[in-house]
């Protein structure tokens, strides 16, 4: 997905309720141009429920505005079996696992639009994930910049 952050429409839970709230749960601030850059840990939806407990989110905010977001995602079963009205084992079975989430995926949403991007294939830490999803934000934003930590 590639978006034009000075064009492209802004995130809002009318369009996108899933993607990750801007500025929730942050753990690192950057600055890439014009585009500030929050990686955040464990963000609430938009919308607030949450089928899919979102691990880590990098947020790009133009100008004050959210427009982007990559995101990596897991399917909350618990979650999941409440909304269906089935039990969690029953979907641990489907799922093939035993616990409560499902292998991660990476998410990006941006202009209106959600798009998988596939399986995590970085180890679930900090010092992997971050350079990974900025690699993605940076790509996707077309942005020349390098990030600066702020």
């Amino acid at each position: 997905m590639l978006i034009d952050v000075e064009t492209s429409r802004s995130i809002t839970a009318e369009d996108i309720s899933c993607a990750p709230r801007a500025d929730e749960r942050v753990a690192r601030r950057f600055r890439a141009g014009e585009v500030d850059i929050l990686f955040e840990k464990a963000p609430r939806s938009l919308a607030g429920q949450d089928l899919m407990y979102i691990q880590y989110a990098l947020v790009a905010m133009y100008r004050g505005e959210y427009k982007y977001a990559v995101t990596v995602e897991k399917t909350d079963l618990r979650s999941l079996a409440s909304s269906l009205g089935i039990s969690v084992k029953e979907l641990q079975n489907d799922y093939g696992t035993k616990g409560f989430y499902v292998e991660p995926k990476v998410f990006l949403y941006g202009d209106g639009e959600r798009e998988e991007f596939g399986p995590l294939q970085e180890e679930e830490k900090d010092e992997y994930i971050l350079p990974f999803l900025m690699d993605i934000l940076l790509d996707s934003i077309d942005s020349g910049e390098d990030p600066v930590e702020v």
